[in-house]
């Protein structure tokens, strides 16, 4: 029995979303608790049983609320960092596999599906832009590409998968 390793076709879901997303959790429980400063005071003044205790718990709570949303944009920061790390991470797994595990389903007009994040192509290029793509369709590598093997072999493997002809004339 072989081993058999599996490269998630998409990188690891970005954190930066649940960041955003307590912001707006805490923001909406942060205007409610605002909502209840009048009552409570109120209470506290008429000298009703609990009224002071129960006006600095609000207090402590609206105290904690504004130091999370404080906080937030450097969380966001870190999220923002340990996604852009776990998607190289990812990129360089997906380079370990073979050839036609890496461009799998390249056709002649889509892409690879491991492409959603960058072209699995020049996935060994740490410098190439998520923008930029080596689709057999786009005709030649860039001259760049030129003294890099695994760009060399992936763009091969790509151009005989979608047509064989191509192939012949790029080697």
């Amino acid at each position: 029995m072989g081993f058999f390793r599996s490269v998630p076709t998409e990188p690891p879901a970005s954190r930066v979303p649940a960041v955003l997303r307590r912001q707006k959790i805490v923001e909406d429980e942060l205007f409610d608790l605002k909502l209840e400063i009048d009552e409570l005071a109120l209470a506290c003044v008429e000298g009703k049983p609990d009224g002071r205790k129960n006006l600095a718990a609000l207090h402590e709570k609206i105290r904690v609320a504004e130091f999370e949303l404080e906080s937030l944009p450097l969380a966001r920061d870190l999220a923002a960092q340990l996604d852009k790390q776990a998607i190289a991470a990812w990129r360089a797994e997906v380079q370990t596999l073979s050839p036609n595990e890496i461009i799998a389903g390249i056709t002649k007009d889509d892409c690879c599906d491991r492409c959603s994040h960058g072209c699995v192509i020049l996935g060994s290029d740490e410098t190439a832009d998520q923008q930029d793509c080596a689709h057999p369709r786009h005709g030649n590598l860039d001259s760049r590409y030129a003294d890099d093997p695994q760009v060399q072999t992936l763009f091969s493997a790509a151009c005989a998968k979608i047509n064989p002809t191509i192939f012949e004339s790029v080697a």
